[in-house]
């Protein structure tokens, strides 16, 4: 018996796989996704199921990042009350179905919502320790989950834990076993693009940022806004031209890890793979283990940047050694240690700006075009570089203190970083 079928363009085969595997949509009505969002729009607004019979939510937050934030919330254990701003019909009322399905088993008499799903599984495995086994207990309680060996660990102990639950009776070992997976630690992300982090959603990033909560957010910088055609943003470079800067942008790019490393307690680093991968390697790695905010801004390429795209890796390695784009990572662990927290991982650039910007079809454009203009911003240009990499090695070996309340163990001394020749 032949198949049914179904003809969709791709805008909504996308959309259905995407409500069917979620339990909150994204919704971004200025971007081209946006047939996408309203059709997961309409059917959580129906009340159609998704993979867990449920109908899944749609977040009109995404924008200002919000929504990233609700995320690392429900990941970390969802409470009840979120705040829905932004939402409104169907949509909202969707959305606050959807977190009220993934709310933690609360203990009896306490309002819901005031213990998250690890913290309370926590109090139910040492009830049960008794019956579980202090060995087993003491695994899931104290056992380390840094690295990939104690997470392989843990996760075989909660295997465990689930099959020496299902022989006990009674309500805490079904809760429990309800919650056992969250006895696992979580790694958060949220991802998105320059345009989002540094200028339209850079509000709720912020709000992210400034919440000290163990999530972690990498911004994918490509200078414009790459989703929708290559405006500039306020991430869009001094010099470059973008739709709405054809005469070339006349500011410079916002620094968004120094206003990021101001708050004392974020992880910052700005990392670019094609010019260090070991340096892009431990920033991720560092930015895991910090029990807090961080934010990594990677340089990424973009056919926008006007460049051949076949050697874009070893054009990363110039935009470093240009001084274009500094390598850095800030980690205030190091202040435990009296150790400056800023590192500068990049050197002093030798490649000027000229040369970098020559293999660049968005800075070529302008003096040909307007060769003057062209002249006064790339010398402004170069000022920004200059400045900036002085600044920058200031900071290198400034000392500063976080709160007590918000360090952790210093870790190991980081050797100074070396750039991957080219």
């Amino acid at each position: 018996m032949p198949r049914p079928s179904l003809t969709l363009d791709g805008n909504e085969a996308a959309a259905r796989v995407a409500y069917r595997a979620s339990e909150v949509i994204a919704l971004y009505p200025i971007t081209p996704a946006s047939t996408m969002g309203e059709l997961c729009d309409a059917w959580a607004g129906a009340g159609q199921p998704n993979l867990w019979g449920r109908g899944a939510g749609g977040d009109r937050d995404a924008e200002r990042g919000r929504g990233g934030r609700h995320g690392a919330r429900r990941a970390a254990g969802g409470v009840a009350g979120h705040d829905l701003h932004g939402l409104a019909g169907p949509a909202a009322a969707a959305v606050d179905g959807a977190l009220s399905a993934l709310q933690e088993v609360t203990v009896p008499s306490e309002p819901r919502g005031t213990l998250q799903r690890r913290d309370f599984a926590r109090v139910r495995l040492r009830e049960l320790a008794p019956q579980l086994g202090d060995e087993l207990v003491r695994a899931l309680l104290e056992g380390e989950q840094s690295s990939e060996a104690g997470l392989a660990a843990a996760r075989a102990a909660v295997v465990e834990l689930k099959r020496r639950l299902l022989a006990l009776d009674g309500p805490r070992a079904a809760e429990l076993l309800e919650l056992a997976d969250a006895l696992v630690a979580k790694s958060v992300w949220i991802v998105g693009g320059d345009g989002w982090a540094y200028d339209i959603g850079f509000g709720g990033l912020d709000h992210v940022l400034a919440s000290g909560r163990d999530v972690n957010v990498l911004v994918l910088d490509t200078g414009v806004y790459s989703n929708t055609g290559g405006q500039a943003s306020k991430a869009t470079p001094r010099a470059a031209v973008a739709k709405f800067a054809a005469g070339g942008k006349s500011v410079r790019k916002k620094d968004l890890g120094l206003i990021a490393a101001a708050y004392g307690n974020v992880y910052v680093a700005q990392i670019a793979l094609g010019a260090n991968p070991k340096q892009t390697l431990e920033a991720f790695r560092e930015a895991q283990s910090w029990h807090g905010a961080s934010l990594l801004i990677a340089y990424s390429h973009c056919i926008a940047h006007g460049i051949e795209m076949t050697t874009a890796m070893g054009h990363q390695r110039e935009a470093v050694t240009s001084g274009f784009w500094p390598l850095f990572r800030y980690d205030p662990r190091l202040s435990a240690a009296g150790a400056h927290p800023f590192q500068l991982d990049s050197a002093k650039p030798r490649l000027s700006f000229a040369d970098f910007a020559a293999k660049e079809g968005r800075f070529a454009m302008l003096a040909r075009a307007n060769p003057e203009r062209a002249a006064l911003l790339m010398r402004q240009a170069q000022e920004d570089i200059d400045e900036q990499y002085r600044y920058y090695a200031q900071l290198d070996g400034v000392e500063r203190n976080v709160a007590a309340s918000e360090r952790e163990p210093a870790p190991a001394a980081r050797p100074q970083q070396e750039e991957v020749p080219s």
